[in-house]
């Protein structure tokens, strides 16, 4: 822990002509507040430096006047000054504090979390979607406050007597290193009953896990949301990457997408995910918008999206043990269009992955859905995966260079799936290495390559026909 003291000959008092200002006797670095009328109120402001702290830290004694009335500290308030005179609240706490033996008092005492500073990484402005909630408290964790210029801390005094006084100080900013190993979003006021809506909560738990570097365990709950989670790398912070594991997430919009993990407004983010299920029946479930070198491990994506995990201009990602499931697409890779260039998605490597009954176009897209566009992306690969039950195509690779498969399994094609592989003319150099294809009753085409999509090749692969299917044209039709 580290506190940083503030210099009180700074602090000011509410009507300065009717206060008296000195240093209080042996106590370092305070000021002796008092009155001249009974029954006033005075408002004692503290400014800050500029400075990221957990907490404020200061001490107090009542100096009472021997009387039956008692003064008291009625309120602690962190304020931030938005023009000449204007204060805006950030956080209060209704206190009691007329100790007469001298004393220290730590606010805040519970943590309401600050989306302003955990999000943007400053003090404002605050993000139109994600208002302040003076409801949501934290049951454990430290808070972060990131100040700039124009924050106050108010204390105010209830003088009950004009003799009375307060001494007040020293005041320091205690800047504590985190003492949790990990935290949930209980520990932000979700519920994770499927039902709750704790999208707030969620937001909460990921913008205090970058700042502060800890791993988020969802505690095998399913944490119900209703907008989307932004997971970006905020400007300003540290950040090793999000650990996000062990839940489920259940996106209850039928429109727009689950989770976004991109670059928005600081560098690209890296994220690890484990254990974890998204739900939902809306247009995506996850979308990495450039994210590089993130891991995915036993993460499963179902339930209905337009298209279940979407990949746009990120680089050496890892997916293991994944399941894509019952998703029109359940997934996409393509570039990303920043505005300048267009960047390809590439070296992407899904590992023992089950991409199965995909009710749309394919169970992998490797392009723009709607329109046709080169360089989508480059050496992404299939290891060991399995393809199956899909009800118009396995693979469709539309833009996509230098694609992969290997030890991957296509079987089970749905009754209206005539072509199982579709290489069209604007990818090339596609190649399958020991895979096998186990064709349906109405397939007839295992692979089929469009003219100008060069460079295929299939090396120690085999198509399978099931007894009983009737099949009795099957092939891998070619044109290179």
């Amino acid at each position: 822990m580290k506190t940083i003291w503030i210099d009180l000959k700074e602090v000011l008092l509410q009507d300065e002509t009717e206060q008296t200002q000195a240093f209080a006797r042996n106590v370092q670095n305070a000021v002796e507040v008092g009155v001249h009328h009974n029954n006033q109120v005075v408002d004692v402001y503290v400014p800050l430096p500029e400075k990221s702290f957990n907490f404020i830290r200061f001490g107090y004694e009542y100096l009472r006047h021997l009387t039956d009335c008692r003064s008291k500290i009625t309120k602690v308030a962190l304020h931030k000054m938005v023009g000449p005179g204007n204060l805006s609240l950030i956080h209060s706490e209704d206190v009691c504090l007329n100790s007469e033996r001298y004393n220290f008092y730590t606010f805040p005492q519970l943590y309401y979390p600050d989306p302003c500073a955990s999000v943007n990484g400053t003090s404002s402005p605050c993000p139109p979607d994600i208002p302040f909630d003076n409801s949501v408290s934290v049951n454990s964790g430290l808070p972060v406050f990131h100040s700039d210029s124009g924050w106050m801390l108010a204390i105010t005094i209830n003088y009950v007597d004009f003799r009375d006084k307060f001494v007040i100080g020293p005041v320091g900013l205690e800047n504590h290193l985190p003492t949790k190993t990990e935290i949930s979003p209980l520990d932000f006021g979700a519920v994770g009953d499927d039902i709750a809506d704790d999208w707030f909560a969620l937001s909460q738990t990921i913008a205090y896990a970058q700042a502060n570097n800890l791993p988020i365990n969802l505690l095998n709950r399913t944490y119900a949301f209703s907008n989307t989670l932004e997971i970006d790398k905020p400007s300003g912070v540290i950040d090793k990457g999000l650990i996000l594991a062990n839940g489920r997430l259940h996106f209850t919009n039928q429109v727009g997408t689950a989770i976004h993990v991109g670059k928005s407004r600081g560098e690209i983010p890296v994220v690890s995910m484990e254990n974890i299920s998204i739900l939902g029946a809306s247009d995506i479930g996850l979308d990495l918008s450039r994210s590089n070198n993130s891991s995915f491990h036993k993460v499963s994506i179902s339930g209905g999206f337009s298209v279940g995990l979407r990949v746009l201009g990120s680089l050496f990602n890892d997916f293991r043990d994944c399941n894509f499931i019952g998703n029109q697409v359940n997934v996409q890779i393509s570039g990303y269009e920043d505005g300048r260039d267009w960047v390809r998605s590439n070296d992407n490597n899904f590992w023992s992955c089950n991409l199965a009954n995909p009710t749309g176009t394919a169970a992998v897209y490797i392009g723009e859905l709607t329109t046709s566009r080169d360089l989508c992306g480059s050496n992404n690969i299939f290891h060991s995966c399995d393809f199956e039950g899909f009800a118009q195509r396995a693979v469709v690779i539309d833009g996509g260079h230098g694609t992969s498969f290997i030890n991957c399994r296509f079987e089970r094609p749905g009754t209206n799936t005539q072509i199982m592989v579709l290489l069209k003319a604007s990818g090339e150099s596609t190649r399958f290495m020991n895979c096998w294809f186990i064709v349906g009753a109405n397939s007839n085409i295992a692979l089929e390559v469009e003219s100008g999509h060069r460079h295929v090749k299939v090396i120690n692969s085999r198509i399978g026909i099931p007894q009983g299917t009737g099949s009795s044209h099957v092939e891998i039709a070619h044109a290179w």
